[in-house]
């Protein structure tokens, strides 16, 4: 099975993980890669205030008016400000994003399962990105489940962020 690490939502929330709470301003940058040019304005540019906790963060693009267009490939980043007259010691991380369709068979399957068996469906097609967004979303609604951010820690290592995981797993321990 390969993982496909794109939505099927044009307007998916993005997620990333801080390992330690942060005393600094954190700015998150969006830009599509169709037209890039000194004239190319960022989708979203915001920034967070201090203090920053650690864990996993997201931010929704529907609540910022934002969708994705499909087949264009986007790249954010998410950095950590410590000095903002020196920008290059900022700590910086991100992915990039398309928007991809969701097969016939999926969005019929969808439909008939509940919400708490979606992030498995989801995974066993191997649409990694809405399987993490499910889960994160049942776990935004029940907190203490152990058993979902257990779901949601073996999906993070399955792309490398094995300190991402370690985290859900201590989380409720």
């Amino acid at each position: 099975m390969t993982l496909n690490l794109s939505p099927t939502h044009d307007k998916p929330t993005l997620y990333w993980y801080v390992s330690q709470p942060l005393e600094y301003p954190v700015e998150l940058t969006l830009i599509s890669l169709e037209s890039l040019d000194a004239a190319s304005k960022p989708a979203v540019e915001l920034k967070f205030t201090p203090p920053t906790r650690s864990g996993v963060h997201a931010l929704s693009l529907a609540e910022h008016n934002v969708a994705l267009k499909p087949g264009v490939e986007y790249q954010w980043f998410v950095a950590a400000v410590g000095n903002p007259a020196q920008r290059s010691n900022d700590v910086v991380a991100g992915g990039t994003i398309k928007l991809v369709a969701e097969t016939d068979a999926v969005r019929a399957r969808i439909k008939e399962v509940p919400a708490a068996g979606r992030p498995a469906l989801y995974a066993g097609e191997g649409i990694w990105y809405d399987a993490i967004d499910e889960l994160s979303r049942l776990i935004a609604i029940q907190p203490a489940n152990l058993q979902l951010r257990e779901q949601r820690a073996a999906l993070l290592e399955q792309v490398g962020l094995a300190e991402a995981a370690a985290f859900d797993r201590a989380a409720l321990r």
